[in-house]
């Protein structure tokens, strides 16, 4: 594998390695590789700073009633489309197929 290939596959797992989600192989490809290079080790604290700080953002829970108004808006169903439309379409559809037929083979 060469040197750009591999970066690019550890840049696209850092974030797994931040969760301690790799294999403990797949962890050491990781460690192994940030210890010579440095935009990924930048990336790295990046990312972890910005855990730190969604981390210390507070939880809320949303008033019940705004609750019940999307899940109001949530349950409510879509007109239903088709119907007669779509059995139009598909007959004009099947005699335009057979005009086509037709007229290429008198």
């Amino acid at each position: 594998m060469n040197g750009e290939t591999s970066h690019a596959a550890i840049e696209r797992m850092l974030s797994a390695y931040l969760d301690e989600q790799l294999t403990q192989a797949e962890a050491q490809r990781v460690q192994l590789h940030l210890e010579e290079c440095a935009s990924c080790r930048t990336a790295l604290e990046q990312m972890r700073e910005i855990q730190r700080l969604t981390a210390q953002i507070p939880f809320r829970r949303p008033p019940e009633e705004a609750l019940e108004a999307l899940e109001g808006r949530l349950s409510v169903r879509a007109p239903r489309r088709g119907g007669w439309a779509l059995l139009i379409m598909g007959v004009a559809g099947w005699i335009l197929y057979v005009l086509i037929v037709l007229l290429r083979h008198p």
